[in-house]
C-alpha cells in the first residue's frame, strides 16, 4: 500500500512539474520592427556611429551587429547589422513613432548613406502597421512573411539580453564607451584568425565588392549556414515542447485517478479487519475473551462459567487461536492446557467495547 501511495505522489509531482515547465513563460517578448535595407547604393558604416554615441559592436554567427541607445529617443535600443547578404535596422515596435527621426539622425552623422527623405517617409509610414519592411522595384513594401523569427543570431543575442534586462527590472543594456569600441583601422591583426574576420567597425552594404579569396567567401557564407542550423534547432525544441504540452494534461489526469484509487483502497477494510469482525461477530467468543482478559483459564472452567458445552468452547478457542487472539499455555508435567488472551485479542476486545 505504501508503494502505491509513493508511486501516485511521484506521478503527480512529475506531471505538475512538466505542466509548469511547458506553460507559457511569463518573461516578456519583444515586438520588433525589422527594416531590410536592401535598396541599391545604401551603405552603413559603424565608424561614424562609434564616434557619435557609445556603441557595442559584435561579430559572430549571423554576421556583424552594432547596438546603441538612441540619442533621440530615451530608452530606445537600436540594432544595425550585416548578415552577409544584406544590411538591416531594428527597433522595438513601441518606438515606431521615433523611427523617422532616428533614420534622419543616422543619415546626418554619415552612418547611413544613400537614403533620402522620401525613403525615410515611406519606411516610417509602413512601420505604423507593419513589423517587417524591405525594398522592391516598386519602392518600400511590407512583405507577408514574418522576419522576426529569423533574426541573425548575433542580433538575436542582443535582443535576448534586452528581454532579460526588462524581465529583471534592470537598467537598459549599457553599451561600452566609444574608446572601447572604436577599433583603429590601422591596427594589425594579432593572429590569422583575427585577420580572417571582418572588422566590426565596417558594416558594408549589399553592393560591396566580392570577396578576393576563398577563405573570405567561406566566412561570408558561414553566418547564413549557422543561422539555418539555429532556426532548425529552435524548430526541434518547439516540437519537443509541443509534445510535452500535450502529455502534461494526460499525466496529470492519470496521477489524479491513481491517487483516487489509492484513497479508496486505504478506506476499504483489509483482511485483518475483516477477520477481526468475523471473530467478534460471535457473542460467545467475545465472552471467552472477556473471561481470559482477567486470567488464563482451561476450557472446562470456561464451559462452566459460560454455560456452554466444552466442545463448543474448544471450537471457539481454536478458531481464535488460529486468528492470533488467544494462545495455548501448557506447563510441562501437567495435563491441563490453559488458554490466555494475546495483545491482539486485547486490542480487538477494546475496539468492540468502544
Amino acid at each position: 500500500m505504501k508503494i502505491y501511495v509513493l508511486f501516485a505522489t511521484l506521478m503527480l509531482a512529475c506531471s505538475l512539474t512538466l505542466a509548469q515547465e511547458t506553460a507559457p513563460s511569463s518573461q516578456p517578448s519583444l515586438d520588433l520592427i525589422y527594416v531590410h535595407l536592401t535598396k541599391p547604393n545604401l551603405t552603413l558604416s559603424a565608424q561614424p556611429l562609434t564616434l557619435a554615441v557609445p556603441t557595442e559592436l559584435r561579430s559572430g554567427v549571423g554576421g556583424i551587429a552594432a547596438s546603441y541607445s538612441s540619442p533621440t529617443t530615451q530608452g530606445m535600443l537600436v540594432v544595425l547589422g550585416n548578415d552577409g547578404s544584406e544590411i538591416y535596422f531594428q527597433i522595438e515596435a513601441k518606438y515606431s513613432g521615433s523611427l523617422s527621426e532616428e533614420l534622419k539622425w543616422l543619415a546626418k552623422i554619415g552612418a547611413l548613406s544613400g537614403m533620402d527623405e522620401n525613403d525615410i517617409s515611406q519606411i516610417a509610414a509602413l512601420a505604423q502597421n507593419s513589423r517587417e519592411i524591405s525594398y522592391s522595384s516598386s519602392g518600400w513594401i511590407s512583405p507577408q512573411t514574418t522576419a522576426a523569427a529569423q533574426l541573425p543570431q548575433v542580433a538575436s543575442k542582443i535582443w535576448e539580453e534586452r528581454v532579460q534586462s526588462e524581465a529583471s527590472n534592470a537598467q537598459p543594456i549599457s553599451a561600452p564607451s566609444a574608446q572601447q569600441t572604436n577599433i583603429a583601422p590601422e591596427t594589425a591583426p594579432q593572429n590569422k584568425q583575427a585577420a580572417a574576420q571582418p572588422s566590426p567597425t565596417s558594416l558594408p552594404s549589399t553592393g560591396a565588392s566580392a570577396p578576393n579569396s576563398a577563405s573570405e567567401k567561406a566566412a561570408e557564407g558561414a553566418p547564413q549556414k549557422a543561422s539555418g542550423a539555429f532556426d532548425a534547432n529552435k524548430q526541434s525544441q518547439k516540437s519537443i515542447f509541443d509534445l510535452a504540452s500535450m502529455l502534461a494534461p494526460l499525466l496529470t489526469a492519470a496521477a489524479v485517478i491513481l491517487v483516487a484509487i489509492v484513497a479508496v483502497l486505504l478506506r476499504s477494510p483489509n483482511n485483518e479487519q475483516i477477520e477481526t469482525h468475523r471473530i467478534l461477530s460471535s457473542p460467545t467468543r467475545v465472552e471467552i475473551l472477556n473471561e481470559l482478559s482477567t486470567n488464563e483459564k482451561i476450557p472446562t472452567d470456561l464451559s462452566s462459567r459460560l454455560k456452554k458445552s466444552k466442545a463448543t468452547i474448544i471450537e471457539h478457542l481454536e478458531r481464535m487461536r488460529e486468528a492470533g487472539f488467544v494462545e495455548k499455555v501448557q506447563t510441562p508435567g501437567k495435563k491441563f492446557v490453559y488458554y490466555r488472551i494475546t495483545s491482539k485479542g486485547k486490542t480487538a476486545l477494546l475496539r468492540s467495547a468502544a
